[in-house]
């Protein structure tokens, strides 16, 4: 098994921020709820979300009613905005990751893993 040396154990320790690793889990949640098959019809998930985009799209080019065309323009821009949130959620992911990734200890991608 590899070691890591004192100056690596020095940087993950300095480095590592773990209440950031907790709370990107809020992140993680947003996208959860966001992103779940929906079983309660007051909270639709974004597929059942989109899906209604679609038929609404099919009834504005079929129908040409102006009803229809307002809650399909509604609809998209209300998804554009949850698009926008879920994109800084996964931001706030990536970057937590690359946070401790840019740590990684040169001593762990040896794979022969001296144990000298």
């Amino acid at each position: 098994m590899a070691r890591l040396t004192d100056d690596e154990w020095s940087t993950v320790q300095d480095g590592l921020d773990t209440p950031a690793i907790l709370s990107t889990i809020d992140a993680v949640d947003r996208l959860r709820h966001a992103l779940a098959d929906s079983d309660n019809p007051d909270s639709p998930s974004l597929r059942d979300e989109v899906l209604k985009l679609y038929q609404l799209g099919m009834a504005v080019q079929q129908y040409q009613s102006d009803e229809q065309a307002a809650e399909f323009f509604e609809l998209a821009s209300d998804l554009e905005m949850q698009a926008v949130e879920l994109r800084e959620a996964l931001d706030v992911i990536q970057t937590m990751l690359s946070n401790i990734t840019e740590l990684y200890p040169e001593s762990l991608s040896y794979e022969d893993g001296d144990d000298e």
